[in-house]
């Protein structure tokens, strides 16, 4: 799979995205349905980690402010919630913990609607919570 395979020159040392031109390319193979759409739980949470590795605040930023990408992970974080797949639903809302949301980006990518379902919801999903 070709993000996979581009996560090697993504990443830094300690899985963090590198640099800007990174992270650029990080979003343009999200947004992708034929990259992004087509990765399982493996390149998701490889996605996940790297993300969630990342400390530049600019980097990050950068990520929230692209509609596509974060609309990719609600995607995720939607079908795992419907295939009641706790461990990849804690996975994504503590990436989403770890992101500078905004409320535009929320809005924007209906992230917060996806959250709050998974809040309100009475199945495993709505106990990834703990810890968040």
């Amino acid at each position: 799979m070709a993000l996979i395979s581009a996560m090697t020159e993504l990443c830094g040392q300690n899985d963090e995205i590198r640099g800007a031109p990174q992270m650029k390319q990080l979003i343009s193979l999200l947004a992708s349905d034929e990259t992004g759409g087509a990765l399982d739980e493996t390149g998701q949470d490889l996605v996940a980690t790297s993300l969630k590795a990342t400390e530049d605040a600019a980097l990050l930023d950068a990520f929230v402010r692209s509609e596509a990408a974060l609309k990719r992970l609600v995607k995720w974080l939607e079908a795992s919630m419907s295939g009641e797949r706790a461990d990849q639903t804690r996975v994504l809302l503590s990436l989403f913990a770890h992101l500078p949301m905004t409320v535009e980006a929320l809005m924007a990518s209906k992230a917060g609607h996806v959250v709050n379902t998974a809040r309100k919801a009475e199945n495993e999903a709505g106990d990834c919570f703990d810890g968040i």
